[in-house]
This record gives C-alpha cells, structure tokens and sequence, in this order.
C-alpha cells in the first residue's frame, strides 16, 4: 500500500507485475481527512495478510503509512488508540502521524467505542496479543535463567 499525495508522483507502483498495490493519495498534512479512507485500507490489508504479508508507506514511513497502520491495529486487535501507537512504534520507533492525524485517530476510538464491539472479541484478542512472544521476552528469561544459575 503506498500512502501519497497527489503531487508525490515519484512514489509509485514499481513492481506491477509483481504486486499488488493500493494507492491511497493522502497529503501529510493536519487538516486533511483521513477516516474516509481507513475502510479501503483495511479491506486492502486484510486481502494482503491472507495472502502472505502486506507493506504500507509513505514517503518517510512516519506520518501517514504509520496513521493506517495505527487505525488498523486498532480495528484488528480492538485497541485504544494509545494501545495501538505503543504497538506500532514499537515495531517501528520513528512513528509520529501528525497532529492531525492523531486527533483523527482519537476520534476513531471513540466512533470505535460508540458504535460498540463484541466483548468477548475484545478479550480474545487482547490475551492473544499478550500471549504472542516477542523476541525481547524471549530474551528476558533467558538472561533471567542465565541469572538464576549464577547464583
């Protein structure tokens, strides 16, 4: 998915016959929209996962690939919007959508909320995410092991 304004026309699909792409032109800028185009998005990123994996950016992969991505976290693992941001930046620490944008995305937690999801849906995911081991942790109790044994 390549995230894009109109006139970042350098920003292209270079692998047509290879890939598939969805271009979504989004300026960076605070007072564009972007909750109109969230749906598209995701519809193209869940297509994508099922398919093997799925790469989203932008021009610096800071401001707006990183709001799609924070917007879909959100949808796919019913997180809040801080829940979501910490996730995302920290798999990708240079993350900061702009002020726009993260108002947006604030706003599309409370939509989120307002419109309701399953309980039951939330807390499974949510217990799945805390159940996924991460490389750190794996390394954690290593080092806590290695630890153990030295005393």
């Amino acid at each position: 998915m390549i995230v894009r304004s109109a006139i970042e026309r350098i920003i292209a699909a270079k692998y047509p016959d290879e890939f598939q792409y969805h271009i979504v032109e989004i300026p960076d800028v605070p007072t564009v929209s972007l909750l109109p185009y969230l749906e598209a998005c995701k519809r193209f990123i869940d297509a994508g996962r099922a398919q093997g994996g799925v790469l989203i950016h932008c021009d610096s992969g800071i401001s707006r690939s990183a709001a799609v991505t924070i917007a879909y976290v959100m949808q796919e693992l019913s997180m809040s919007y801080d829940q979501a941001f910490q996730y995302v930046s920290d798999r990708r620490c240079c993350v900061h959508p702009n002020l726009g944008f993260m108002h947006q995305l604030s706003e599309f937690e409370h939509i989120k909320n307002i419109l309701g999801q399953p309980v039951l849906e939330q807390n499974l995911r949510k217990r799945q995410l805390e159940d996924d081991i991460m490389l750190d942790d794996e390394d954690m109790a290593m080092e806590d092991g290695m630890q153990e044994e030295e005393l």
